[in-house]
Parts: C-alpha cells; structure tokens; sequence
C-alpha cells in the first residue's frame, strides 16, 4: 500500500509538471514550428508505446553497467553504481514520464482554445509573460488538468505493468503486483487476492467520481470572444533557459531511454556499456524472424490481430447498441446502460482478469473451455474498452438529427432503410475511429493476457514479458524495437491522413 501511495502522488506530479512543460513549450514558446511539432510527435508517440516496454528500456538505461552508472562511477569519492531502477521512486517517476503524455493529451486541447486576443491585449497592457500565464492560462486550462490529475491517479493506483518488470526482481510490490505473485502461486488464496482487488476498486471508483464532478464543472469555466475567429495559439513565450533545460529533459527521460531499447536489441548477451566484453549480433532479430522464437513470434502477431479485431467490433457492436437505446430512444434503461458502460474504467485489469478466472476456475465444467484461450482474452478486453466503443457511437449518433428520422418515415422508408441508408453512412467514421482505437490499446495491456492466457495463446504484450520473464532480454528488445517501429509508423500515417491519435 505505501509503494502504490508513492508511485500514484510522486508520479502524478511528475506528469504535471512534465505535460504542463510541454503544453508550454509547444503552444505558447515563440519556437520554429517544426521543433514544436517534433516535441508533440514525441510526447504522443510514448505515450501510445506500452509501459512495460518503457520499463524494459529504463532497466537497461539504470543497469549498473549502463550509461548513467558509467558516466557517474567517473566522479571522485563514487566506485559503485549509485542509480537503479528498481525502486518504489524510480519505478514512480518512469510512470510520470510514461503518463506525462497523457497529461498534454488532455489540457494541450484546452491550452489551444485559449482565444490569442485575450494574451495580446494582456501583453498590449504591460502584463508580464509570466502574468500572462498564470493570470489566464493556467485558469482556462484548470477543469482540463483537474481531469488529467485524477486520471492518472486512477492509472496509478492501478499500475501493474511497470512495478511488474521492474519491481519484481528486488521484491517492491504494489498492491496489483502482489495480486499478481499471489495468482502466481498453487493453490491460489483467492480471498486474499479478492480483498486487494475490492480494495484497488473502491480507490479507483472513488476518484473516478471525483472526476465525473470535475467534468460536470467544466461549464463553470468559459472564454470571452468576439465575431473573429481564431485558428492558433498566441506564442508569447521567451526563455532560452526553460527551452535548453526543456530539450534537455526530453532527451534523458525519453529518448535516451528507447536509444536503449535498440542497443540492448544489438548485443548477444545485455553486458551493458563494457564494451570490451560486448559481443555485437543480431541474434535477436534472426530467432524472431527466421530462428528459434519464430513460430512464437508469428503466432503472438496472429494471435493479436485477432484479438484486436474480435475486441473491437465486440465493443463498437455494444457500444452500438447501448448509445442508439440511449440516445435515439426514450428508453429509461438505455440512460442506465449508459452509465454502466463507464464503469470498466474503475475496474483495474488485474481485478477483471483475476475475477474471470476465478469465474472459469468455479465454474470448470461449464466455462473450463475459456481457460488459457484468445476468447476470454477478447471477452475481457471488450469489456474494459466498451467505454470507447460506447464514446465514437455516441458522437456520431448525436450528430444525426431526428429531423432525418421524420422525413425518412414520411417518404416510406421502414426501419431497416433508415439504418441502412442513413444512420450507416453517417456514422461509420466515427465507429471505424473507435475501433482503431480499441485495437491500439489491445496492446498495451499487460495484465490481462498474461493471467487470462499464460504462456498458451500469446499476444503480443504476453510473448515479451516471456522473453523479459526467461531472460532472453536481446530477444525481448529486438520484438520491442519492431512494436515501437509499428507504432510509430501507424501514426505517422494517422497524421498524413488527418486521423487524430489523440483520443486515445
């Protein structure tokens, strides 16, 4: 408890103070665009690669052999490594750069929204850059960075994937991760493991509460503007001292650590910066692609196309339904389906996934089937993302007048004309959204497929905790080296097609 308490607050602050930075840095620094764009690209681009690989790359960034603890052993008076990551505060503080992104995803919106003729007549008036900032910004964007601060409190609260790869080798353990030791073992205390699972949700639901109140509030907060229209960002910012120290950051917490990744990908055996002793090969890559772990590699990428594909139109047909029983009917149950729809993101994934399993080992005779199989892996997948399923038909329903509806049925079209004709066309974007969005964050979950499918279906996420978990690191980086060339090309090529990645 006192390790999840410290990962949650240090890590929250972290994310705030680095997704307020970055808000700054690429809205309001007087900057050439293309830095600004860059620095976006990369908050959004690591926060789409999974944590568990972040923690991967840390691992190997912090090893006593790696750069940090080689660069620091030169100092007089230190002969020994001095960093490491596997602490409760460093584990907390990779979580806030991993979550910092997610906090520029949600007040970066509000921040741009900001009419720029407030900030001129302000600086027109003898304000201060400064003033500026804390006297309108910081206000402006206050229901937007309240949501983001419980949010991943929440995420805290429930993080599993990093105190998993990082904690478990020197014994620090938060609340999910011991839920994870104990379902490890034969036989399985279920009572024990329920009681820290109703205690993660209780927290979860509490603060989620919290932010269902934060978001109810965002009408107290609003802009004065006139008839003009603005389309960007007034950029008053000046300070060579916050840019350097700013790029500098980045470099250390996010590009250093995936430089990482890839050279961890390129030794036979991790031997860290001793580059005497460093036997250079690609020997990962070749037992992926063309050796030993290629049929476990093909069968994990196979394995999660079809469990992103099956979570996905899973979801996007619930969440069909319950948003058209919602918001096209008067209904009073579709208004309650609505709400129920929300409440998976209470629920943390080890809890889900320990609670299935404890249902199919109840139940053995009738469920047994389930057990280890991509089935169970895409039912509890559909029901943590039904919420954005619920979410892309919404909107789209909600952009279809009724007035549609009344002329459809005086010209004597019946019910499946009108879905067919009408609500199909309009409302297929923003369902296909959805669904791309769902299957993303298929891959990022951790803890669902490895408790709910072992080491017998594999997807992706499953397969590199195997290698992680066998110590075949090289193996493990190289199939991380693919995931986050995967990623990042899949939004290279959302951005050239004006898809927004944001949303996730």
């Amino acid at each position: 408890m006192w390790n999840t308490a410290i990962l949650t607050i240090f890590g929250t602050l972290v994310a705030l103070v680095i997704g307020i930075s970055a808000v700054i840095f690429t809205l309001k620094m007087d900057l050439p665009r293309w830095v600004q764009s860059t620095v976006s690209a990369l908050m959004i681009v690591q926060f789409l690669i999974p944590d568990f690989i972040q923690g991967l790359a840390w691992d190997f960034y912090l090893d006593p052999y790696g750069p940090i603890n080689r660069i620091l052993v030169l100092f007089p008076m230190i002969n020994e490594p001095v960093v490491s990551a596997n602490n409760i505060w460093t584990i907390a503080f990779i979580f806030g750069t991993h979550y910092a992104g997610l906090v520029y995803l949600l007040t970066s919106g509000a921040a741009r929204s900001i009419p720029p003729q407030l900030e001129e007549m302000s600086l027109i008036s003898g304000a201060g850059r400064r003033t500026i900032f804390a006297r309108i910004d910081l206000p402006l964007i206050v229901p937007s960075l309240l949501v983001a601060t419980v949010i991943v409190f929440v995420r805290g609260v429930q993080s599993f994937s990093l105190p998993l790869v990082l904690g478990l080798q020197n014994q620090v353990y938060t609340v999910a991760s011991l839920m994870y030791l104990e379902l490890s073992e034969f036989p399985v205390n279920f009572t024990f493991v329920g009681s820290l699972g109703v205690t993660i949700l209780f927290v979860s639901l509490w603060l989620l509460a919290i932010q269902r109140r934060l978001v109810g509030s965002d009408a107290r907060y609003e802009t004065i503007t006139g008839h003009g229209e603005h389309t960007d960002s007034f950029r008053y910012y000046h300070n060579n001292y916050f840019t350097v120290s700013f790029v500098l950051l980045l470099v250390i917490v996010y590009i250093l650590p995936i430089t990482m990744i890839f050279i961890g990908s390129l030794q036979r055996a991790w031997v860290g910066f001793r580059f005497e002793f460093v036997q250079w090969s690609l020997e990962g890559y070749r037992g992926l692609l063309f050796g030993t772990w290629t049929d476990v590699f093909q069968e994990s990428l196979l394995n999660s196309a079809i469990v992103g594909v099956a979570t996905g139109t899973l979801a996007i047909i619930l969440g069909l339904i319950i948003s058209y029983l919602s918001v096209k009917t008067d209904w009073g149950g579709g208004t309650v389906l609505g709400y129920l729809s929300y409440a998976p993101i209470a629920i943390p994934g080890i809890v889900l996934a320990s609670a299935l399993q404890w249902l199919i080992l109840e139940y053995n005779d009738l469920l047994g089937f389930l057990y280890g199989s991509l089935i169970i892996i895409a039912i509890a997948f559909a029901a943590k993302f039904l919420v954005y399923g619920v979410r892309a038909a919404n909107s789209s329903l909600r952009s279809i007048g009724s007035n549609l509806d009344e002329i459809a049925r005086v010209s004597g079209a019946n019910r499946s004309v009108l879905l067919r004709e009408i609500y199909a066309p309009l409302i297929a974007p923003g369902l296909l959204a959805g669904f791309i969005i769902i299957v993303v964050d298929t891959t990022k979950s951790l803890s669902i497929p490895i408790i709910l499918g072992g080491n017998q279906d594999m997807i992706v996420q499953s397969a590199i905790w195997y290698f992680i978990s066998q110590g075949e690191l090289n193996v493990a980086a190289a199939y991380s080296v693919l995931l986050i060339s995967g990623v990042t090309l899949l939004y290279m090529l959302a951005y050239r097609l004006g898809f927004d990645l944001t949303s996730i």
